[in-house]
């Protein structure tokens, strides 16, 4: 059996998407998985996910479950290779990202933590161990 290993940032690339473009950036929303953010030569990916969220909004048209989309963000933001934004190029970043999902008209929450990208990290490693 052949294992192919793949940077998860650029799985994203494989699924539908849609585009915002704004002055200097571009985000490109990945439907459920992710979302990238563009700015000069620079990338950024994020993690995001769908939770049920009826409890707190109701249901939709009144009998739909209403979800949102839950973008996780890292303790520290790097651009994709590597480097560390600076907490005021962060804000602005996330802020752009929600101003995104706003014009969209998605409910979503912004969940601060690197548990999600730790265990992408783990993932990989134990990938990693399998393919030797």
């Amino acid at each position: 059996m052949k294992i192919i290993l793949m940077d998860w940032q650029r799985i994203f690339d494989t699924f539908p998407s849609n585009f915002t473009k704004g002055d200097g950036f571009s985000i490109r929303l990945y439907q459920r998985f992710g979302l990238r953010y563009y700015e000069a030569d620079r990338e950024l990916t994020l993690m995001t996910g769908e939770e049920d969220a009826t409890d707190r909004y109701g249901r939709s048209l009144l009998v739909l479950p209403t979800y949102e989309t839950l973008i996780f963000v890292p303790n520290v933001l790097k651009w994709d290779h590597g480097e560390s934004l600076t907490e005021r190029e962060s804000a602005l970043v996330i802020e752009r990202i929600c101003h995104a999902y706003q014009e969209r008209k998605t409910r979503y929450r912004v969940v601060v933590g690197d548990e999600i990208y730790e265990q992408i990290a783990r993932d990989a490693e134990q990938a990693e161990k399998v393919k030797r």
